[in-house]
């Protein structure tokens, strides 16, 4: 015969026991191997209870004890005592499950696995063991304040949040990377590879100095959803702090990325490097499908130098220099970082689509912006907004925008938004603010210049507005067209020029050097002291080189007070045709206005009674002339 229980209470001995392994498994937090060993053990303690009432219950007799044994520690009594068990297991049950994703929602601590962070143990298995547990399920990985030394690259797997102290180093000790977000040789496809990871807070530490070999920081390939924030990245060689391959819905936050050293043919390296997926951009795994990159947005970070013996600033903060055939990487956001003394260019888009760079600052960096890709593709950037940044003492061009001639073929780029920005130089650069060649469909809108070399130099522009510009103190010419290629030139590839609104203030030489263009409007437009850098030679406006179709109005041309002065207000040579002027209010020291061409005049077109378009013009007696 069984044993009988002897209290009411008695039955309560069991739940109390799997209560404590409950409380065991709380504890064990930080440890999440024996949180998991104890919650299994609880569980089967309680089948172990249950086991033993059923006995009670079927061998023993069914006296008060085991009626009472149906009430719970509540008070409530269930119509049986099997129902009572199932009831308190399930919830024992769902407990124990609920306590091991809490372990894992609110972190492992590195530490408690027996990482020693001192900066002299190696570190390495004990990461990579964590690392690991995202195989089976979410992670979260917390590194205390510390220095922990890795001695091989890190494989990073899908649903892993790694959170480092503010004060925690991950130190590279090895001749390798950080973390790739898979392992060598794997083979994903799309956007199907590692994602859902999260990078935070601490230092990743290159420490070149000790291992002065090439490396990468963290490669990222066929991944989504990948965040980064709150992070320094100190010192790379040759490589990129990220390498982000055929990735979708990437954000990097709040991070500094400081000291670059180029082992050699390295001048263009990128801090972040934004690529489609390809064997020779990303040789870790494949497959190597072409997958673009896209949804990108790196936000408020910061790319400088570290003052680490044998650095320099970044060479590039974010960008490519390479490209697959048929392929853009897309929806590319860059807002609100800054870039100081950068040695190649802040960003560098090669190739990309839609992409959009707002509220930086540029400061000191040898260019600001460049757009390009390789002179041996047709295949251009498209959909370009440069918005409102701060370009501050650049030492070459602050915006660099440039495609090709590929055999007898002509490809531009498509759409470039420039807009809102400021462009400042204590001592002018000694070349364009603003490069473009081969582009359609280009705006550059409502930006202020002051102290610049030459604001705008534009070859093979189409469907240009220039407009609403504020222009202070230029040592060239504001906007300045041309066509130097003869195999190109006067087949309409610079055409469609709207000049409007905009108020200048200082400049060397003519202030509109207008060539080449078919197809033009300059209007409402104040110009003050025009081609001040010698007396008497140069105009506010020159129009020459074959261009024609234009219409010039409303526009007001002032001579400087003193020292060298324009010569006209407005001239056109002998090669312009077609080309309208009326109601300006010009200014020059041989004259107002000096037109040469054909049909080049000052007046207006009015229709006769037969349906004839004339010409109407003033003649020196002030008379009315129709042509």
């Amino acid at each position: 015969m069984a044993e009988l229980i002897n209290k009411q209470d008695s039955l309560n001995k069991g739940r109390v026991k799997i209560n404590e392994s409950i409380l065991a498994s709380e504890r064990a937090e930080q440890n999440s191997t024996e949180a998991l060993n104890t919650a299994n053990e609880a569980k089967e303690l309680s089948k172990d209870t249950q086991t033993q009432l059923d006995t009670i219950v079927i061998n023993g007799d069914s006296s008060v004890e085991a009626a009472q044994a149906r009430v719970d520690e509540n008070g409530y009594a269930y119509p049986k005592l099997k129902a009572r068990l199932d009831t308190e297991h399930s919830q024992v049950t769902s407990s124990i499950e609920n306590t091991n994703i809490d372990l894992k929602e609110r972190g492992i601590n590195i530490k408690t696995l027996g990482a020693i962070g001192d900066g002299v143990a190696d570190d390495t298995q004990i990461f990579q063991y964590a690392l690991n547990l995202a195989k089976s399920s979410n992670v979260h990985i917390f590194i205390p304040s510390g220095t922990y030394k890795i001695t091989s690259v890190l494989n990073v797997y899908s649903n892993t949040h790694i959170t480092l102290d503010s004060d925690a180093t991950i130190l590279r000790a090895h001749d390798g990377s950080f973390f790739l977000n898979g392992e060598y040789g794997g083979n994903y496809t799309g956007y199907e590879g590692n994602g859902n990871i999260t990078f935070e807070g601490g230092t990743l530490d290159g420490n070149i100095i000790n291992f002065p070999s090439n490396f990468s920081g963290i490669s990222l390939g066929h991944g989504k959803n990948i965040t980064a924030r709150n992070m320094v990245f100190k010192d790379m060689i040759f490589g990129h702090w990220f390498d982000v391959s055929g990735c979708s819905d990437v954000l990097i936050e709040n991070c500094q990325f400081l000291g670059y050293k180029d082992s050699g043919g390295r001048e263009y390296s990128e801090a972040i490097q934004i690529s489609s997926h390809s064997e020779g951009g990303f040789p870790a795994f494949g497959s190597y499908d072409s997958t673009p990159s896209r949804n990108v947005t790196i936000k408020d970070c910061y790319f400088g130098s570290s003052g680490t013996e044998g650095t320099t600033a970044w060479a590039v903060g974010v960008g490519d220099h390479g490209q697959v055939d048929g392929v853009y990487n897309s929806n590319i956001k860059i807002i609100g970082n800054t870039f100081e003394n950068l040695t190649y260019a802040g960003v560098r888009i090669f190739k990309y689509r839609d992409t959009i760079i707002q509220n930086n600052s540029f400061l000191n960096c040898q260019r600001g912006v460049i757009i390009s890709n390789p002179s041996t593709i047709v295949e251009t950037s498209k959909n370009i907004i440069i918005d409102n940044n701060i370009f501050r003492n650049t030492i070459g061009r602050d915006i660099e925008a440039g495609a090709w001639f590929v055999g007898g073929a002509v490809s531009k780029m498509e759409s470039i938004v420039i807009r809102g920005n400021i462009f400042d130089n204590d001592i002018p650069s000694l070349t364009d603010s603003i490069f473009i060649r081969l582009a359609d469909n280009v705006s550059i809108e409502s930006n202020i210049f002051k102290n610049v070399y030459r604001v705008a130099y534009l070859l093979y522009v189409s469907n240009m507005n220039f407009v609403k510009n504020k222009i202070t103190d230029v040592v060239r010419e504001t906007v300045f067209t041309d066509e130097p290629d003869a195999g190109f030139r006067n087949m309409g590839l610079t055409s469609n020029f709207i000049i409007e609104g905009n108020i200048i203030n200082g400049t060397g030489r003519h202030v509109l050097y207008v060539a080449y263009v078919k197809g033009f409007s300059i209007n409402n437009n104040v110009i003050n002291s025009p081609a001040i850098e010698t007396d008497n030679t140069r105009s506010g406006v020159l129009l020459t080189s074959s261009s024609s179709d234009g219409f010039i109005a409303h526009n007001k041309v002032r001579m400087n007070v003193s020292g060298n002065q324009n010569q006209y207000g407005v001239q056109s040579t002998a090669t312009t045709s077609n080309i309208q002027l009326f109601n300006n209010d010009l200014e020059g020291k041989t004259g107002k206005q000096n037109l040469r061409g054909a049909n080049v005049f000052d007046g207006f077109y009015i229709t006769d009674s037969v349906g004839v378009r004339r010409i109407v013009t003033v003649n020196t007696s002030g008379t009315l002339e129709v042509n």
